[in-house]
């Protein structure tokens, strides 16, 4: 069985979404390791937590998905809290302060999301912040950052919770 999926798809010679198919006609001529894999359900991802676009029924391993925060009244987002899964099928915590992350169905799972009470007022550091900073090619770029005032903040078009990096907490 799989905690984090509910539909079984069939045994896989590896465990890569490359990897092919075992049927029961399969020809065994030496000894093989067989990997079970798992469909998950809409309910299966999203956990109650998060949003998951494209909206489908079924979601299968290696499928790519967006994964956003659900609007909770008077909360903004501060954290997910999620597990990695390693090939060979072990997991280890994680956390991202990233507001939308990008992945495929398997890579992360059990996802849970921390939220803080929503400040009444917009912080004095709102605002549009213009700088340059030098690349990994040791080239400057210039960087806008956008502070909304309740915990986000925007690099390049990608949203972040500037609370996750207060004194290493949420």
């Amino acid at each position: 069985t799989n905690e984090y999926a509910s539909i079984f798809e069939g045994w896989y010679t590896g465990s890569t979404i490359n990897d092919g198919q075992f049927f029961n006609y399969s020809p065994i001529c030496t000894n093989i390791t067989l990997t079970a894999r798992w469909a998950y359900t809409l309910a299966d991802i999203e956990n109650g937590y998060v949003d998951v676009s494209p909206k489908k029924d079924i979601y299968h391993y290696g499928e790519e998905i967006t994964i956003t925060p659900k609007n909770v009244a008077n909360k903004t987002f501060s954290l997910y809290n999620f597990d990695v899964v390693n090939s060979d099928g072990s997991t280890f915590g994680s956390y991202s302060n990233k507001y939308e992350i990008s992945t495929t169905v398997g890579k992360y799972v059990n996802f849970n999301v921390q939220y803080i009470d929503t400040p009444s007022t917009i912080s004095e550091f709102a605002g549009t912040y213009t700088g340059e900073f030098i690349n990994f090619d040791n080239e400057a770029e210039t960087i806008s950052i956008i502070i909304d005032g309740y915990g986000l903040y925007e690099i390049e078009g990608e949203k972040y919770s500037i609370l996750s990096y207060l004194d290493g907490k949420p």
